[in-house]
């Protein structure tokens, strides 16, 4: 299967190379009309191909002729294999695009609205009659480390970690997987922070993660209201703030 905007400009696409091609008006006819009755014969909706045609018809060849530069678009693209619930991944990006353009680092980088580009998934033939043989690949310390977070061991953080967890569940229940190895030391990181009401905090942080979780630990003893934070577990806890205080890093 490919995407519906695809296979709506093929023909389209077919028509404007019969027009280039041709010099005759009268070829360029010829050709016209043998594209029609064989996309009509491939179940090709008669508009598509009646509203392809004119738009050929209403171009001068020597405009097709024209060398036409491409502009380059320097937006970050999400690229995906091509699925039958492809739609439903767009939709869904569209939904909570929002939440990545109001982060400050990553506004000047993406776009204001997500870009899907598709690749051409898997088929049967790939699966069952593969073109190479997919090598050995020899294990490493980067590939046989341990997934999940882990404590560094040498800062002052590692006794507020929740250290040696690979999995977490979310309030509604859905079970995460840690898909890295992350320590107190890692950069670029998306932590998490615990109250002991089961409620979470989700923040990222370009820098070590034990620099950007000591700012919040700071912030609780110091009793500094403008983080969101102090706010809720001033409200949460009755005694130290700081109890039920715990963090792990879960993403890059």
């Amino acid at each position: 299967s490919h995407p519906r905007h695809q296979i709506n400009s093929i023909p389209y696409g077919e028509m404007v190379r019969a027009r280039r091609n041709c010099s005759l008006e009268t070829d360029f006819l010829q050709c016209v009309g043998d594209m029609e009755a064989r996309f009509k014969s491939r179940g090709y909706s008669p508009l598509i191909i009646d509203k392809a045609r004119d738009r050929a018809m209403r171009l001068k060849r020597t405009d097709t002729l024209k060398h036409k530069a491409r502009s380059r678009d320097a937006s970050i693209r999400c690229i995906v294999n091509y699925t039958r619930t492809a739609a439903l991944l767009q939709k869904c990006m569209n939904k909570h695009w929002h939440v990545l353009t109001a982060d400050p680092y990553l506004k000047g980088i993406i776009s204001d609205t997500s870009v899907l580009t598709y690749c051409r998934g898997r088929t049967l033939k790939n699966i069952l009659c593969p073109s190479y043989r997919a090598a050995h690949q020899q294990e490493n310390w980067l590939t046989s480390c341990n997934k999940g977070f882990y404590k560094c061991g040498h800062c002052g953080m590692c006794r507020l970690s929740k250290s040696g967890i690979s999995t977490f569940k979310s309030l509604a229940g859905d079970q995460f997987r840690i898909n890295y190895n992350i320590t107190c030391d890692s950069k670029f990181i998306i932590y998490m922070i615990t109250c002991k009401c089961g409620l979470y905090y989700v923040g990222s942080t370009i820098r070590s993660l034990r620099i950007r979780v000591s700012e919040h630990y700071r912030a609780l003893r110091q009793d500094d209201d403008r983080y969101p934070i102090v706010t809720h577990m001033r409200q949460c806890t009755r005694q130290s703030q700081t109890k039920g205080f715990e963090f792990f890093g879960f993403d890059h």
